[in-house]
């Protein structure tokens, strides 16, 4: 932005060379020039910079690397990628240079590798032991580090632990009561309620927790968080199991564990006075995920929290009749008060090849879920024409099946019709009229979108 600004007219060019806030980012990618020239118009205020570890830099994009970490002392945010391949010498400069100086400024630390043979060890003798202060935001990725490290001993409000190696991670997060947004994945580690008291998160908005289903419980047990804060849980026990086991057989295990922990959760959000009336079945672009999302009403104002909970689960082949299975793992009162169930794809997942396992699949909930107050199927993004191209041969086209579990649903659970509403989905005007003449036609509500081509 700061380079076409420069470039317009003098006198932008001098508004540009004046203004130190254009400058605060130093683009060390764009070559030593600009990355000098933003170190020096930016004068005493706070710099951000990204830096990549790849052997396939030049030497230029060393020497800027390094210009810009000797202004440590002034930075707000630093950014660190370690790829499969790492050049030895700008690895171990770059982590001199950080024990080398102070961060009192230091607001977001993101240091992320993306191979396990390219772990981080973090000595605390980063940032000449002292704590950065102002740190908020600390993101690790295969890295090691100790409870003692001066990154943890600050006030984070947002913290990401990915495949990371620490022998106790419960006494990681106990000090840290101002975080808001908590995310664990792969730790590895459990976390046991016998050996210590319950850790208070009383600020946390947003928990994410991807492990076993033993692990995800064992957390859920040992931490106190607010009735109003929002989880997403992974649990990726299918790939770790090695027992002879059919994917039911799994599936009832891992929903066995869980559902103790998540019934408490929610039952106390319930009587906090919130409520998760959608459920929602995300057509992801991962052809083995198999997840459900439970959202409440929007807020009342922005400052309003509306939690939500998601449960995901990897799995090679997710078949239609496991999302009905995967409901076991919710309270009875949870489901009672569902009353939408939604089928939503974004325009990137609109064509994913799974995409007809997340329709079957809610369908299945439509004809046999135990949601008595369910009044409204919502289909948002998805393409019929896709759907009906991955379905089974002796299957019926989705919009015929769709039609007989809604019909199937008032006939044996409810009275009362289930609308459908048709949201910027790939369809013909011919299929939606007909399933108007199935189900009625104030049942059936479509925004006019239409089938491209």
């Amino acid at each position: 932005m700061w380079m076409g600004i420069a470039q317009t007219s003098r006198h932008w060019r001098t508004v540009a060379a004046t203004s130190q806030i254009i400058w605060s980012y130093i683009p060390l990618e764009a070559s030593i020039y600009w990355a000098g020239v933003s170190l020096k118009l930016s004068h005493s205020t706070l710099i951000s910079f990204c830096v990549d570890l790849s052997s396939a830099y030049s030497d230029w994009y060393r020497r800027a690397v390094l210009d810009a970490l000797r202004a440590i002392p002034r930075t707000r945010e630093i950014h660190l990628l370690k790829g499969p391949r790492v050049d030895p010498e700008l690895d171990r400069e770059v982590f001199r240079l950080l024990a080398a100086s102070p961060a009192p400024a230091l607001d977001t630390l993101t240091i992320w590798s993306t191979a396990a043979r390219n772990t981080v060890t973090l000595s605390d003798d980063i940032f000449l032991r002292r704590v950065p202060s102002a740190l908020r935001s600390l993101t690790l990725k295969y890295c090691d580090l100790s409870v003692t490290s001066p990154l943890l001993q600050t006030r984070l409000t947002s913290l990401v632990l990915e495949d990371c190696d620490i022998d106790t991670p419960l006494e990681v997060i106990r000090h840290l009561s101002d975080l808001r947004s908590l995310t664990l994945r792969r730790i590895r580690k459990t976390f046991s309620r016998r050996t210590s008291s319950p850790v208070r998160l009383p600020r946390l908005q947003d928990l994410a927790v991807e492990d076993t289903s033993e692990i995800v419980t064992s957390l859920l047990q040992s931490i106190q968080i607010s009735a109003s804060t929002s989880i997403s849980l992974t649990c990726d026990d299918y790939m770790e199991i090695e027992e002879d086991l059919t994917d039911v057989q799994i599936l009832h295990l891992i929903a066995s564990t869980l559902s103790p922990v998540i019934s408490t959760h929610l039952e106390r959000a319930f009587a906090k006075g919130y409520s998760f009336p959608s459920l929602e079945i995300p057509a992801s672009p991962r052809v083995d995920i198999l997840s459900f999302n439970l959202s409440g009403d929007p807020a009342p104002s922005p400052h309003a929290l509306s939690p939500y909970f998601r449960l995901s689960f990897p799995w090679a082949s997710p078949g239609p009749d496991l999302f009905l299975r995967l409901l076991s793992a919710l309270p009875h009162a949870v489901l009672q008060h569902v009353y939408t169930l939604r089928l939503r794809a974004r325009a990137a997942d609109a064509r994913s090849r799974r995409m007809d396992e997340a329709a079957r699949g809610l369908i299945a909930l439509v004809e046999e879920a135990p949601l008595p107050a369910l009044r409204s199927v919502v289909l948002e993004g998805v393409s019929f024409r896709l759907i009906d191209q991955d379905m089974p041969k002796d299957v019926a086209p989705y919009r015929d099946a769709l039609a007989r579990a809604l019909v199937h649903r008032r006939q044996t659970q409810v009275r009362e019709k289930t609308r459908l509403a048709i949201w910027n989905c790939a369809i013909s005007r011919a299929e939606v009229v007909s399933l108007r003449d199935c189900l009625g036609l104030d049942v059936v509500d479509w925004d006019g979108v239409t089938e491209a081509g």
